[in-house]
């Protein structure tokens, strides 16, 4: 049996093509034309659902133990906090003050561009214990289109 990694071509092609739809979405490319603004925006909500699932696709294909869990949580913690860090500096320097409510808010419930960090966080450790507790995966992906 060979050690070779599985690869999957077409899912390395649709997160080429939604990397694009992502920057799309920051650029507004068709902000000029309303209908085609909505039209793309309304595609658009995809793209980051859809890392999501790729990323679990990719991360619970085999069986994950607590420590692979744990290795996950503390290097998107460490990722949420240095942005942060990086993000209330930036604002107290061109503010000129630092509030101490944007830290417990940055903190607590992320800001702005820092919000699917928390969201993949919460994802991964709520199907970890899914799949801890529940050993048919075909309620665990109910209850994960549900949420969806």
């Amino acid at each position: 049996m060979s050690d070779k990694p599985q690869t999957f071509p077409a899912v390395d092609l649709v997160k080429f093509l939604m990397a694009f739809v992502i920057i799309g979405i920051h650029a507004q490319i068709f902000a000029q034309f309303h209908w085609l603004d909505m039209g793309f925006d309304v595609f658009s909500r995809i793209a980051v659902p859809f890392f999501f699932t790729a990323s679990a696709f990719f991360f619970f294909q085999k069986t994950t133990p607590r420590t692979q869990c744990a290795k996950f949580t503390k290097r998107i913690l460490i990722l949420y906090f240095i942005y942060s860090i990086l993000l209330l500096v930036v604002r107290a320097l061109v503010s000129g003050t630092f509030d101490p409510k944007l830290l417990f808010i940055t903190l607590y419930s992320g800001v702005q561009h820092l919000w699917f960090l928390h969201a993949l966080l919460f994802g991964m450790l709520f199907t970890a214990l899914l799949s801890h507790c529940i050993k048919r995966k075909w309620i665990i992906y109910t209850i994960a289109a549900l949420c969806l």
